[in-house]
Order: C-alpha cells, then structure tokens, then sequence
C-alpha cells in the first residue's frame, strides 16, 4: 500500500488524502469497508502529525511518498516504535519515497523531515499499525461471498479472480450491488480484483488475497459427474496400451489412436507421449503429455495392466492430484493435466431422414442403402478411435404430413465395441423399399418431408444436423411446411422462429423431380403427373402446387428473399442441397466415404477424413505428414537488366487435407519460396525446408511467374527427407555419357568429352560461379 503526504504550498497549506482499509467478516460475507475522510487543510506550526492511523499487516512492504510542487527539497524519513526507539538507520533521499517492512505487529510512527532549498525544515509524522495477518480461507467447491462497502452512491463495480500462476480471469461479473461471489475449483491462492468507478471515472481498484482449501465436506467434481467414468475408462486404455508395447519403442513424441481418443481432456496443447518409464520393479508407469520435467501421470501397475484407481480427492486438472490405487503401489500414484469432469467430447446427433416413396426405384434404394450403411459403420468406428460421441438416427417419411411410423431409429451412439447398438440399423436398412403394405404409414406415397422432418426436430435428443435424401416431395399443407417446420432449421430465413441453437438441414436429392412450392392446386394430380401413382391408393384433393426443381422448391421452403437461390455443393455440407441427376454416384467405390469424410470436413462431426492411399501412382517416394523435407531447385529469369536476385520465379507448396486440389476449401497452408544466393552463369538457387502439417492428404508444387511478360525458367528440382541427401546425374540420350552431376547441395560437376569419347575438362559448380578443376589436353575436337 501506498500513502501520500501531498503538498500543494509548502509551509502554508498541506491536504492529506488520507484511505485505508480495515476487513471484518460476518457469517454470510466477507467485507471490504471503505471510509471516506475529508480533505482537511492544516495550519502548520513546528511539527505535523497525521493522527489518522493506517493498518497494515506483517510482513508487509509498506510504501511513503511526498508530494510537493516546490522544487529541490531533502528529505529524510525514520520508522520509531511505541517506545520511541528507531529502527534501522535514517534513510535520506531527493525522490521523496520511502518503505519499510514491519515484522512485528504494533504501534510505529514514520517520521519524514522536509528541508527546503532554503534549508527550511518541517517534521511531518504518520501513524501506523501493524496487525497479524489473518489468512481469509475459502473451501473448495463451496461459494465464497464478498461484499463491499463505501458511504458513496452510483458506483459500478467490475469484479473477477485470479489463481496464482495463471492469467485468465474467472467467474467476470459487473454490478451495482457491490456483491460478488466466487467458487474455488480447486486448493490454491486466488485474487479477487474489484475495480470500483463512478460514471467510469475516478476509478478504484481493490484486491483481496484468500486461500482456497478442502474442508472437511469436499466433495470431488467426479463424483456427481456422469462423464467421469467414460473418460476414465478412455484414461485407462490409453495406459494399457502404452504397457501393450515395447517401453523402448515409445520415444518423445509418441502418439497412438487410444492418446487420440483421449485428446480432447488432456490440458497439453497437442498432446504427445515424453518421458516414459515403465518400472517393474516398484509397479509404476509414468509420462507427460508435453515435453517438460514434470511428469502429468505416474500410476501403479499389475504386470501388463494398470491399477484401478479412484478419484474421490480430484478437484480439477491443473491441480497434481494424489490417487488411491486398487492394489497399492510402492510409491505414489498422481494424475496432472486431465480433466476428469468434463463434458464428454464431440456429442452430438446427426438425424438421417429419407424417402420411401414408389418413384425411387428400388435399384436406386439401393444406392443410398450402400451408402448410409457404409456411413453408419465408419462412424462406428470413429466412435471407437476417437472416443466421440456422435449418435445417429435412422427416419423414413410416411404417405402423410403427420407421422405414422413406429419403425424410426431413435438416437444412439453406434459402436463396433457394442454390436448390438448397429442392429435397428442394420434391420432397418436392409427392408428399405420393403415395407409397402407391411408397415403402416409407408405405401408408394412416403415422401412426406413434414412427417420425417418434424420427428427429427422433436426428438428427444435434439439433432445437430438433418441429413435427407429424397427425390420428390408430397404436402398438403405447404405454408405448414415452411413455416412450421423448414423455419426450425438454421440455413432457413424465415423470421417466424427466433431460435439461435438451430439444426443445420443438408438435402442429398434428384434435381428434377416432382416437389412443392407455395399454393395449392384445385384439383388431384393426374395420374401421368404423379410419380408415387398406385392404382388402389386414392389420391387426396387438394395438393400443394408442383414444381420440376429442387432448388425452386427449397426457395421457397426455406423462405429465401426474391434475389437469393439455395446453395448447392456436392462436398460441403455447410451448404443447403446437392441435386443428382440419379443416386448412382453413392454406390461407387471412390464415393464410399463420402457422407463421413464431407461431414467432417463440413465441421458437422468431429475427426480427419479417412485416411486413403491417394498416391497410388507414387512408385517409390511418398511423403509423409508431419515429417521435413528440403526442396531445392535452380530459376532463371530472362531479363536485360542486370539484378542480384530473381523476385518474379516463385515455388509455392500447397498443402490439401483432401485429394481434390481443384478447390481451396480443402488447402490449409502453402508456402511460398524464392530465389537466395548468388546468381550463377544466369542461374539462381531455391532451397528450403518444410514441415508437412499433420492433416495433409495431398501436396501440390506450383511454378509461378509474377512477372508481367518476363520469360522465367526452372530446373533441377528435387525433394528429398531433410536427414537424407540425394544425388541426380544427367547423360547424353545418344552416347549415355555422364554430362553432368548434381550433390546433395544440388550444385553440378559437368563433364566434357572429345570426339574419340575421352573426358578432357570437368568442371565444378560453386556458390562463388563454375570452376574447371580438371583438364586433359588432346588435339580432338571436344563435345560439350
């Protein structure tokens, strides 16, 4: 703290601004009360004393200042106690500050003796006293409540928290009330922060230290999390597997799928494997997730398993917590960096809604069966790598606006390790186009998009994606449709539902087909217009206007202004629909994973793309992702005017998460090289090293000239391992005599010949220009 003797005259008035603090507790709160003291104006005589006390606590670094508009002033301050004794020796100074630690509580005076340039003098005296400090405590996972309080009116208050050793501000609140309360996670030291203002002026800013502890009631965050033994559970793989290999073989920076699916509760930044040791001797494994001393797990083993453990003194995952583990070990067990009570990662439902109905073929039926099956077992398999937690449903449309089926797939998260969570979709695929007659609500009329829709939107798990195949579309009440039932989701206009945690709708159709735009007709469709036509099915009057397009339907449906047409991309999700002349495409082989890897790279589910052998023509060399490289190549420009270096021959690198390098959606970096070094018999060396990010599929090399019309060459480029070397030798297509030979620097060693074949010069090139370092003399004629 910090007091001030200010001194607007010296010798004729002086204002002290006297504050302080003092902190009571009561039962519900803890108080900060500020008094407020006026200005006082004193008549100085032979000495001033400042007769208003100020507390301060032990061990406290308590800080003077003297302020004054007069210049050249001495001053020399002295702490004294009770009894008159000083301590310590005067401390004289020109800078008008002062402090000292009091390391005792009682009663001192500072004394500060002013002198003018004059030698003028005025004793000045503050009183102060010093008090044992009371350490505030705060009970882990309990509020802590604060209040403040001051005799002015009007102010606002901006509070937050910090714990000891870290930044970020938590539980941020501004008020009027003056109030505040705050929740320790975890043991530690927090500070409270109180910015006090009125109308954001005179602002004052206040803090308060407390110690969070366990009382005797702590009860740990994992008990009364759901979540906590799932990602236990995910924990525990992740160790065995570490003990499932051999310990010499799990180097720095080792990673594996069980590390993956526990990623996302691991506190590390791009968690990796260091620092691992298996004991087996004392029954111990122990690692981080970063590369640091300090190991974030050390556990008990039983051979080639882990221990159980439990969690009963966890609080939170910045906090080294001690385990008790079932059998005990030789040692103790802690875990760092883990967040045991977390939300579980990637949740979320994706709800796949298709057409029933008799103008789909049953050949083309089974196109989008090949492809839904497909999905639904990758995802299963995601599932199971990542740990996610993406739960799918399975909904036909009924011959009806409203829904009639009680075959619907409810909301589950598939898996391979739980077989039998795949069965109903399983079952339920496979009588795709069956059900005709045998299921009530399906007959040669199910493409009702308002049944399927609105039983999607109501389930019980709300979808974050509605994902509908369709070729056509039956209502009877298509201002219903729109308004109740297309405006719930996201990519819709429509200002009827103000609803900001809506689903996102993607649309998988036939672009010519028979679907519904506003108004009605007044009579049935005739029966050469009607797709879904069976002889002993009475049509109902009357229908929704039929329109040819998708996209004009999806206009209208989604409510979209005059000048606006829905969205239309084949890969990317993110968009309204695809239209497809037919569904042929979902059942070719390359398209296998095209619903898993487009919703992932539409950020609809969690996880890369799956991971295919794109380079199929790649005979010996295929790079790998998050492995370096050095490229090197020789440009030259053709330019009258001489430079020092080419700027217009450019190497860019383009990375692609995606084998189709035709759209920029899927480039996620590109690095772009130049010319350095000496320009050499016209030409001028690029070499660089690069890093392949981990999600790269594909890498483009593009030769780029950024001049207007100047003429640029490449040659000699080569990519190589950054830890290997390469040597690249060129010969004569008609001799095959060796002409010339590039090193591991890509610098050339030309060799020339005579007529009669015998070698007579070579020559070496150098970053400094071309060397002959070798010449035979000979009256032949030589071949360059």
């Amino acid at each position: 703290m910090i007091s001030h003797f200010r001194i607007k005259e010296y010798g004729i008035l002086i204002i002290a601004l006297l504050f302080f603090s003092i902190s009571s507790f009561s039962k519900d709160y803890r108080e900060w009360t500020v008094d407020s003291i006026p200005l006082k104006t004193v008549d100085i005589s032979a000495e001033s004393v400042f007769d208003t006390a100020e507390i301060h606590y032990v061990n406290d670094e308590v800080k003077f200042s003297f302020e004054t508009t007069d210049n050249n002033m001495r001053y020399e301050w002295s702490t004294i106690n009770f009894s008159g004794q000083v301590l310590g020796l005067p401390v004289l100074n020109t800078t008008g500050q002062y402090s000292y630690i009091f390391t005792t509580p009682g009663v001192y005076f500072v004394k500060l003796l002013v002198t003018d340039s004059q030698n003028c003098s005025k004793l000045f005296t503050k009183e102060v006293i010093i008090v044992e400090c009371q350490e505030d405590v705060a009970c882990v996972n309990e509020a802590y409540n604060v209040a403040f309080k001051t005799t002015s009116e009007n102010l606002t208050y901006n509070w937050y928290t910090t714990k000891n050793g870290s930044t970020k501000k938590l539980s941020p609140v501004s008020n009027s009330t003056a109030n505040y309360s705050f929740t320790p996670t975890s043991s530690g030291t927090y500070t409270i922060y109180l910015k006090a203002s009125k109308n954001n002026d005179c602002v004052f800013e206040f803090t308060k230290i407390i110690t969070a502890k366990r009382c005797e009631n702590f009860v740990s965050c994992a008990k009364n999390n759901s979540n906590t033994n799932t990602i236990k559970t995910i924990f525990k793989t992740l160790v065995n597997k570490l003990l499932s290999v051999p310990a010499e073989t799990i180097v720095n920076g080792y990673t594996c799928d069980e590390l993956k699916g526990l990623e996302f509760y691991i506190k590390s930044e791009n968690p990796s494997i260091y620092n691992f040791v298996r004991d087996n001797q004392q029954g111990y494994v122990s690692f981080s997730f970063s590369n640091r001393p300090d190991n974030d797990v050390k556990i008990a083993i039983t051979g080639n398993s882990m221990a159980d453990f439990n969690l009963d003194n966890y609080e939170t995952y910045d906090t080294v917590t001690e385990i008790t583990t079932t059998p005990a070990g030789n040692s103790a067990s802690y875990v760092n960096n883990i967040d045991f009570c977390s939300e579980l990662y990637c949740t979320k439902h994706i709800a796949i809604v298709v057409d029933e109905s008799g103008s789909i073929t049953q050949l083309q039926k089974e196109k989008i069966k090949k492809q839904l099956q497909k999905y639904i077992q990758q995802q299963a398999y995601d599932n199971d790598k990542l740990q996610s937690n993406i739960y799918l449903s399975l909904i036909g449309m009924s011959d009806s606006d409203t829904n009639k089926r009680t075959d619907h797939v409810t909301p589950t998260r598939v898996s391979n390790e739980n077989k039998s969570s795949l069965t109903p979709f399983n079952n339920w695929l496979n009588n795709y186009g069956k059900r005709d007659g045998k299921v009530t609500g399906v007959s040669p009329s199910s493409d009702f998009w308002k049944s399927g829709l609105d039983h999607a939107l109501n389930s019980s798990m709300k979808p974050t994606t509605v994902l509908m195949f369709t070729d056509g579309c039956q209502t009877a009440d298509v201002q219903s449709l729109r308004d109740d039932t297309m405006s719930r989701f996201s990519n819709s206009k429509s200002t009827l539902n103000q609803g900001t945690d809506k689903p996102h709708l993607y649309v998988i159709g036939i672009e010519k087909g028979f679907y519904v735009d506003g108004g009605l007709n007044n009579t049935t469709t005739l029966r050469n217009e009607d797709p879904n036509y069976v002889q002993n099915v009475t049509a109902n009057s009357p229908e929704s206007r039929s329109v040819p397009l998708l996209r004009t339907s999806l206009k209208y449906l989604l409510s979209l202004p005059e000048i606006e047409y829905p969205s239309s991309k084949i890969d990317d999700f993110s968009y309204d629909y695809y239209g497809y002349e037919n569904f042929d495409a979902l059942a070719k082989s390359e398209n296998e994973y095209y619903l898993s890897d487009n919703m992932k790279l539409s950020k609809f589910i969690c996880g890369d793309p799956t991971d295919k052998n794109y380079c199929l023509d790649c005979l010996t060399f295929q790079p790998v992702p998050d492995k370096e490289y050095r490229l090197s190549a020789w440009v030259k420009e053709e330019t009258a005017i001489q430079v020092k270096t080419y700027e217009n021959a450019v190497i860019n690198i383009l990375y692609y998460n995606n084998v189709n390098t035709t759209d920029d959606r899927y480039r996620i970096k590109t690095d772009t090289l130049f010319a350095k070094g000496d320009i050499i018999d016209g030409w001028q060396r690029i070499t660089y090293t690069f890093l392949i990010p981990k999600e790269t599929r594909t890498i483009g090399i593009e030769l780029q000239n950024k001049s207007g019309g100047i003429p640029v060459y490449f040659d000699d480029l080569r990519i190589h391992p950054v830890d290997g070397s390469v040597k690249s030798f060129v010969y004569d297509p008609e001799t095959f005599k060796l002409m010339s030979e590039l090193d591991e620097n890509n610098y050339s060693t030309f060799y020339e010949y005579d007529n009669e074949g015998g070698l007579v010069r070579v020559k070496k090139e150098t970053a400094k220009g071309i060397k002959t370092i070798q010449e035979t003399r000979s009256g032949n004629y030589i071949n360059k």
